[in-house]
């Protein structure tokens, strides 16, 4: 089969799943930092398989490893509920939602699609969980918030899992870590390697730092975005990116990581592509886990999985990102990772007033523009996860907020020697401006 317009998704089942025994009630609070209206949002991305089981339902063994795993991760299945006055959001544990998960079919094979390689071959919106009918709106969008799921089977017996997660509940590792306890289960194991904490008291800011954040309202769901960000995805062999990390060394005697050089480069191609006047600002954004500043007050076990990051801002005016040396960019880049202790302690301790959350600069959509924001996810563990038919082929994350370009670093399609970048930064007009730019980063020699 070859032709995508033949390709289509029947679901088959739909419906939520409830832990497989009884879990306390009662409200659970939420970290400060959970509290971001920055987290307010549903991260989609697609996980394929290219083995599934000789006999049984991948979707069945699957839910039933997820009914097994809720008992221990239950507020996954509460709703979240708003103070009105405080606008604090808490996790309501009394009434039951659960998880809502999708059972579905493709008429074709992961083949026919090139493995979710890009340019896609099929919709992905029907490999992702949808709206769910016959439910209150109101208890749609607070289920809709937790975690939903969507199985759907290939004709290969390859398949292929859906999700929308919270980021509310979740950041990066503490999803993966859930799925990681799903997929043990399913595996056959009695219980997860790692036990999970919830413990989202003791991730806490003085009052003044709090007075920064800007707690967000419960937002209403929306899988669409009003305002397009071109996808783009481009492959970087691994030999052009040890090149630019010589580079650096050569001139500064010091290492950096891939992380750093790429990101650096990406800044400057969306840069130079968007053409920002000379005296604008081009600034980046990106994540760094402060869960090693904060190991005396979390349960030294592990298994915290609520959001432990804060959003270091690099700012300069576009003419120099545009005109820079990559050594330059990467040097921004490292000195401010460098300042996350101290950073992180002025602000929890209130003596900085600046929201690090809010990383658009201003609710303005063409604020936000000014900003990319970068993240890896080569290391949060989605690669990993195994159901018991072998490892992820691909893992493809997609935008989750509808003004805040966005650039993720991610792995390649297995045995290739490249890294893959995965970008959501640029408006349809800048296009293929960037296009171009990027295109010199994956040519086969950099010189």
């Amino acid at each position: 089969m070859n032709n995508s317009c033949c390709y289509s998704v029947t679901k088959l089942s739909q419906g939520v799943v409830v832990p497989g025994e009884a879990t306390p009630g009662g409200s659970l609070a939420l970290s400060d930092i959970d509290q971001s209206s920055l987290l307010r949002c549903l991260v989609p991305s697609l996980h394929l398989f290219k083995h599934g089981p000789n006999q049984d339902d991948a979707a069945q063994v699957i839910r039933t490893a997820l009914s097994k795993a809720l008992v221990l991760y239950y507020p996954m299945t509460g709703k979240l509920v708003q103070d009105q006055n405080t606008g604090q959001v808490r996790v309501d544990c009394t009434t039951r939602n659960g998880v809502w998960f999708i059972d579905a079919s493709a008429n074709c094979s992961l083949e026919d699609i090139n493995y979710l390689d890009h340019p896609f071959s099929i919709p992905t919106h029907l490999l992702l969980p949808d709206s769910l009918p016959h439910i209150n709106p109101e208890d749609l969008i607070l289920l809709m918030q937790a975690y939903i799921i969507d199985v759907t089977k290939f004709t290969c017996g390859g398949f292929v899992i859906g999700i929308r997660s919270s980021h509310t509940i979740f950041d990066g590792k503490g999803a993966a870590q859930f799925l990681h306890a799903v997929a043990e289960l399913a595996r056959g194991m009695e219980r997860p390697a790692i036990t999970p904490v919830w413990s989202r008291e003791l991730v806490r800011i003085s009052q003044k730092a709090r007075a920064v954040l800007r707690p967000g309202a419960v937002p209403a769901l929306s899988f669409t975005s009003g305002r397009r960000l071109e996808y783009m995805i481009v492959d970087i062999p691994t030999e052009n990116v040890n090149k630019l990390k010589q580079r650096y060394h050569d001139e500064n005697g010091k290492f950096c990581s891939t992380f750093d050089v790429l990101i650096a480069c990406v800044w400057q191609c969306r840069t130079r592509s968007i053409g920002f006047p000379p005296d604008a600002h081009s600034n980046l954004c990106f994540a760094a886990n402060f869960l090693h500043l904060l190991t005396p007050a979390l349960p030294a076990e592990g298994g915290y999985y609520g959001n432990c990051f804060y959003v270091l801002k690099a700012k300069a005016r576009s003419e120099m990102v545009a005109n820079a040396s990559i050594v330059e960019l990467v040097n921004i880049i490292k000195e401010t990772k460098k300042k996350l202790p101290e950073k992180f302690e002025k602000w929890v301790k209130g003596q900085d007033q600046e929201d690090p959350f809010q990383v658009g600069g201003t609710d303005d959509q063409h604020e936000s523009y000014d900003t990319m924001n970068a993240t890896d996810w080569r290391h949060l563990g989605f690669n990993d996860v195994d159901y018991g038919w072998g490892k992820p082929a691909r893992i493809v994350p997609f935008e989750h907020t509808e003004t805040l370009p966005f650039c993720v670093l991610g792995l390649p399609p297995a045995k290739e020697n490249t890294v893959r970048l995965m970008t959501y930064c640029v408006l349809k007009e800048h296009y293929d401006a960037f296009r171009d730019q990027m295109m010199s980063l994956a040519r086969p020699c950099i010189t």
